[in-house]
């Protein structure tokens, strides 16, 4: 029973995850949308199941533009199909081209199984997002009869193998996710136990590169070298010289087709050991790998039930090494656990986003940020980024580039500006006020600038770039309103102070006026998109739907 794949890719996410997908099949077909001449082709298959991403603000992929239209054309299309959607929830129409699928899907009759699965690029959780659908889904194409390779044991993905001398790679503009470039780190300030604030180098004369107050910057972290060399220990690797990574099937993309100076320098600057384990990884390392009749009992009941292992695994943080001590797995419970299975599991490493707190219009060939230091001391625990940063020293060099994003002042600074962050989220704030001072035509036309900030207090721990605000008021007078709502000391978060300002808002907003919000999007930018509908009410005109419709309404959230 032949399973037929089909993705449509603009980026090549789609198809690496269904080449991914067709390793656990044992017998399918991968395809994409542009090599499907007539909808014919895609009958006759027990099921279908299709990998389709997003392209800009929810638009099809350029390979899946034709196909979609073909369905659009076509009245009836009974078939068994699955759907896994890739998109970016930073752009404003998040899974676009999947919806619109599905939503063609269902009024041509399509028989749709099991849930369908979403992956969010913009918080690097496609691998993971990817794993946690297929791992349940792949039961119910078991229980259709489909067979899959579970039990035939682990195919290597990627062949590793050594050369005799390392070529000469030096990296060109353009800059980007693929191709980044290696910055130097330095201003490193310590604020407290909590943030740090960093500068990058750009070098923009040699780089190319540019930016705008608003856009993000993509660091690429680097792993801690004691791991590193702890994970060789339990694979078992002594390291040699250059090696080549190429992956096994020829016709399958792979970021990591390239030489490297040496297994770890691969394995510390490019795999992603560091994260929290999935359930599919223990699950594959049981199947494969485990030879110990008793830690096998062991581990499948730990995978057992998502509540055990959230409780044992995910919330004790346990990355591969601390996994491997925690439940003492030692070599005489495994067999050598291949290099291929390292890379295929973790997948490579991925870029963290920051938002930038400096303007080109200031620091040209220089980028500031400020990051949350992700700790968790009693499960030991520290985010890679974090751990990057802390342990950098002034020539510290690190894979950068560009994002560009549409968190942008207007064109007129003569109208009022609000603008909402809490914690990091008032990074952008402090480049778009750097902006707006940098030069004099732009500080005469500001008519009214109210920020509105929260923080646990306000005092020099907690309160970000407080020098740097003050001084900008002292350049603004009283064009410049900072309220600061603060969480620990008064219980007040920023949506109640705007709820307070309800007629300084209402008025900004009556008078032109744009609103920007920076922070958490789980709680506070659904807590101020809540504020705003009420404040504002569902006037056609000044609505915050109409507001986000024409550009005055703008969120920079994570």
């Amino acid at each position: 029973m032949e399973v037929l794949i089909v993705y449509s890719t603009q980026s090549g996410t789609s198809e690496d995850l269904s080449f991914r997908f067709s390793r656990k099949v044992s017998a399918c077909k991968v395809v994409n949308t542009s090599q499907i001449q007539d909808l014919d082709d895609l009958k006759g298959f027990p099921i279908v199941v299709f990998f389709i991403s997003s392209y800009g603000d929810g638009e099809p992929c350029d390979d899946g533009i034709r196909f979609i239209q073909m369905l659009k054309d076509e009245k009836k299309l009974h078939i068994k199909y699955s759907l896994f959607g890739c998109g970016n929830s930073l752009y404003d129409d998040y899974q676009g081209a999947a919806h619109q699928f599905k939503k063609l899907m269902d009024g041509l009759g399509g028989d749709l199984v099991g849930d369908v699965g979403y992956s969010d690029e913009a918080f690097n959780g496609v691998v993971d997002d990817f794993e946690s659908w297929s791992f349940d889904y792949l039961n119910l194409l078991s229980d259709m009869g489909i067979k899959l390779n579970r039990s035939n044991g682990y195919r290597e993905a990627y062949q590793i193998t050594e050369v005799s001398e390392m070529p000469k790679q030096q990296s060109r503009p353009p800059y980007h996710e693929m191709n980044p470039f290696y910055a130097r780190i330095t201003n490193i300030v310590r604020n407290k136990d909590q943030y740090m604030h960093f500068e990058v180098e750009l070098d923009s004369v040699h780089s190319r590169m540019k930016y705008q107050s608003g856009d993000h910057i993509g660091i690429y972290p680097v792993n801690d070298g004691e791991i590193v060399d702890e994970l060789m220990a339990i694979l078992g690797i002594v390291d040699c010289g250059s090696v080549r990574v190429m992956p096994v099937n020829r016709m399958e993309s792979c970021k990591w087709n390239r030489v490297y100076s040496s297994i770890r320098e691969l394995l510390m600057g490019h795999v992603e050991i560091s994260g929290v384990l999935s359930r599919k990884f223990v699950k594959d390392l049981t199947d494969y790998f485990i030879t110990s009749e008793s830690t096998k009992r062991r581990l499948q009941e730990l995978i057992r039930s998502r509540d055990v292992f959230r409780r044992e695994v995910v919330e004790r943080k346990l990355t591969i090494v601390r996994f491997f001590k925690e439940f003492d797995l030692s070599k005489n419970d495994y067999t050598s656990i291949p290099l291929s299975f390292i890379l295929e599991t973790f997948g490579h490493i991925k870029p963290r986003y920051y938002s930038i707190t400096s303007s080109e219009c200031v620091e040209k060939d220089r980028v500031g940020v400020m990051i949350k230091l992700v700790k968790d001391k009693p499960n030991n625990f520290v985010g890679q980024c974090s751990q990057t940063i802390m342990l950098a020293k002034s020539d510290t060099a690190l894979g950068v580039f560009i994002r560009r994003s549409k968190f942008k002042l207007p064109y007129d600074l003569s109208r009022p500006l609000i603008f909402v962050g809490a914690g990091t989220g008032v990074a952008p704030f402090r480049g778009f006020l750097m902006e707006i001072v940098s030069a004099k035509y732009k500080l005469d036309q500001i008519t009214r600038v109210v920020m509105y900030l929260g923080f646990r207090t306000a005092s020099a721990c907690h309160y970000l770039y407080a020098d740097d605000f003050a001084r900008y008021k002292e350049l603004l007078g009283d064009r410049l309103s900072i309220r600061i709502a603060e969480s620990q000391v008064t219980g007040k978060y920023v949506q109640d102070l705007l709820v307070e300002d309800t007629n300084l808002v209402k008025r900004l907003v009556e008078n032109g006026g744009c609103v920007y919000v920076c922070g958490d999007k789980a709680g506070l930018a659904l807590g101020v998109r809540r504020a705003l509908g009420q404040i504002l009410g569902g006037s056609s005109t000044h609505s915050l739907e109409y507001l986000a419709a024409v550009g005055r309404f703008k969120e920079d959230v994570w």
